[in-house]
């Protein structure tokens, strides 16, 4: 916007009762990263036989979703969400057959209500068995050539990547497994 142009909007908003002068100020940068919990393995060393035999059996049984559940949160735009529910119906079942081992496509939901609209209108969730699952989706994401990243990255061509449409992720584990920071 050139100078003249700048002036005549300043002059109009001032007309309109706007009596503040318009400044830029620096933003100061603030990393929130949730962190509550030690990020830990149910599986392995420091979870004791108990932990690790209950947690197992609970996710066998169905009383827990899983040993990691991540999800990712993002906005698809009005003008590509039909096509995105197009996409998802003759994909979903691809995406879930092409899945790494110890990974696991669980669905993606829209959200009917919710308190953090910052945190998109669309949901995904994945369950990973251990922490070798996240390696094992990592390499599959890294092969340009694979089915699954091939999903994963039509997938996410629906999804607003600008910073006015909301995007979150969250990782959970079993709270008996959990250690408090």
């Amino acid at each position: 916007m050139d100078k003249e142009r700048l002036d005549d909007l300043i002059a109009r908003l001032h007309r309109q009762g706007s009596t503040a002068t318009p400044a830029v100020e620096p933003l100061e940068p603030v990393i929130r990263s949730g962190d509550q919990f030690i990020l830990s393995d149910p599986e392995k060393r420091g979870s004791t036989a108990e932990t690790q035999d209950t947690i197992r059996n609970c996710v066998r049984d169905g009383i827990l979703i899983g040993t990691f559940v991540e999800e990712w949160g993002f906005s698809v735009p009005r003008d590509k969400s039909a096509r995105f529910r197009r996409w998802l119906l003759d994909n979903e079942g691809r995406l879930s057959a092409a899945q790494p081992e110890e990974v696991h496509y669980k669905g993606t939901y829209a959200v009917v209500y919710g308190s953090d609209p910052a945190a998109g209108n669309y949901r995904t969730i994945w369950v990973f068995d251990s922490m070798r699952g996240f390696q094992n989706m990592g390499a599959a994401m890294a092969r340009e050539d694979s089915t699954f990243s091939r999903l994963i990255h039509e997938m996410v061509t629906f999804s607003e990547t600008s910073l006015s449409f909301g995007q979150s992720k969250q990782l959970l584990q079993p709270a008996a497994a959990s250690h408090r920071i």
